[in-house]
């Protein structure tokens, strides 16, 4: 009997050990659940707190532009980009845990600054002028993007650091509540604040547009691959052995793909023509050894190894250890801006660790323009009074209504020093587009 009371007092706490262990495996299993709950929705605000700041800087960038805008279609392009930053930005906004906190002024702002700016663009295409005091609400337009923006700079800066999302979110968990330690909430009401005595906008009221569908140019009507093809091409794009890659899966859309990954490496390559679509090498950067010079050749070794044409670099950014330069697509003395590759070069070792080809295959294809109606100096004719011409070239451009025009390219500088980029299409002689140009330590930029 001893013995049996033995066993099964052995077997008792046996028994009660593993229904501990059970308990604290599903106590581990909760809290890796709410771990990985709250990382991924911290992704996901933070994502949309970037995004929002992201289009209230264009929105900024765009009202800025609208002073050297003085043909129909230069203002018409530039409100159509307004309109379609405002409405991105509120949808970014409603995608934040901002419940209590009063947004009125903000959604006003952004509903009207569109609308506002579409309604002078139908009044430019009627053969109207822009009055002074219109003028003025623009500017006043302007100094409030500017405020928004810089307030926006700030909370980003806050709310974006490490972890901070997530680990206000995991403790949120046990509240039963978003607790942002009122940093969200406080970045808001200052920039209510900002719009406390926001006017209201007079205008003759939103205008549709049409965009239309995009399709992939370059690979239309090319065969389709295999998973296989595709996976050999990855391996020589990767420089590694296909059976060293792992099928990621496949990737539906404008542009299908096969997506694969080796390391720290993934790399997509189309369905229509096996043509490598992107690479991104998520590896840590060293200490930087190449320049942007050296970064340079390094790149256009890489894409003349493409044997794709021919290629000029334009705009660069170097941040965080990589160096991405622009290419642009050239034939017959025409550069064409819609063609498109981003090379990133490592700054550490000098190889290539992102590679983004899809304005290449969204856009290139055989084109037959014929010669402009115009010649160089009319269209220099058509630039604003204030604008004093640095250098000049013809370049292929896209629309925000994905359609292409072919314009002089002129390089100038507008008020404050500031080096703008003007296109003026070389039939029509109206304004296409105006950019202006960003050089700071780290790259060229166009904003």
């Amino acid at each position: 009997m001893k013995n049996i009371s033995k066993k099964n007092k052995i077997r008792f706490l046996s028994f009660a050990f593993a229904i501990v262990l059970a308990i604290c495996g599903l106590a581990i299993s909760g809290y890796a659940a709410a771990e990985q709950y709250s990382t991924k929705l911290g992704i996901t605000y933070e994502r949309n707190l970037t995004e929002l700041s992201e289009h209230i800087n264009s929105i900024e960038n765009c009202l800025r532009k609208g002073r050297y805008a003085v043909t129909s279609s230069g203002a018409t392009d530039l409100s159509m980009k307004l309109w379609s930053e405002a409405l991105s930005a509120k949808t970014c906004l409603s995608g934040l845990p901002t419940a209590g906190t009063n947004l009125d002024n903000t959604y006003k702002f952004l509903s009207q600054v569109g609308e506002f700016s579409l309604s002078l663009s139908k009044k430019i295409s009627n053969g109207e002028q822009i009055s002074s005091s219109e003028r003025e609400q623009l500017e006043k337009l302007l100094s409030y993007a500017r405020q928004i923006n810089a307030e926006l700079d700030e909370l980003c800066l806050t709310m974006n650091e490490e972890g901070k999302w997530a680990e206000q979110i995991k403790n949120s968990i046990y509240r039963n509540d978003i607790d942002t330690e009122n940093d969200l909430s406080s970045g808001f009401n200052n920039v209510e604040d900002h719009l406390s005595d926001y006017p209201t906008m007079l205008y003759d009221g939103p205008f549709s547009d049409h965009i239309l569908q995009a399709k992939a140019k370059f690979t239309e009507g090319k065969a389709e691959v295999t998973k296989d093809e595709a996976a050999q091409k990855a391996s020589k794009f990767l420089n590694t052995g296909s059976d060293q890659l792992v099928f990621e899966g496949e990737e539906e859309g404008i542009v299908p793909c096969y997506n694969f990954s080796c390391n720290d490496s993934n790399i997509s390559i189309t369905k229509k023509g096996g043509y490598c679509s992107y690479i991104l090498n998520s590896r840590d950067i060293g200490e930087a050894v190449y320049g942007y010079d050296e970064c340079l050749v390094k790149a256009q070794d890489f894409i003349a190894s493409l044997n794709q044409g021919n290629f000029e670099p334009s705009y660069y950014v170097i941040n965080e250890g990589i160096c991405v330069i622009n290419f642009a697509y050239t034939e017959n003395g025409i550069i064409y801006y819609t063609d498109l590759i981003k090379i990133g070069i490592a700054t550490d070792t000098g190889d290539v660790v992102s590679f983004n080809a899809q304005g290449f295959i969204m856009n290139h294809s055989n084109r037959s323009f014929e010669a402009p109606s115009n010649d160089i100096s009319a269209a220099r004719e058509k630039l604003s009074p204030i604008l004093s011409v640095e250098s000049e070239s013809l370049a292929v451009i896209p629309l925000d209504t994905m359609e292409e025009r072919i314009c002089y390219e002129f390089l100038c500088i507008g008020e404050n020093e500031e080096e703008i980029l003007v296109y003026i299409n070389a039939n029509t002689l109206e304004e296409e587009k105006i950019l202006i140009l960003l050089k700071t330590d780290g790259g060229i930029l166009t904003q």
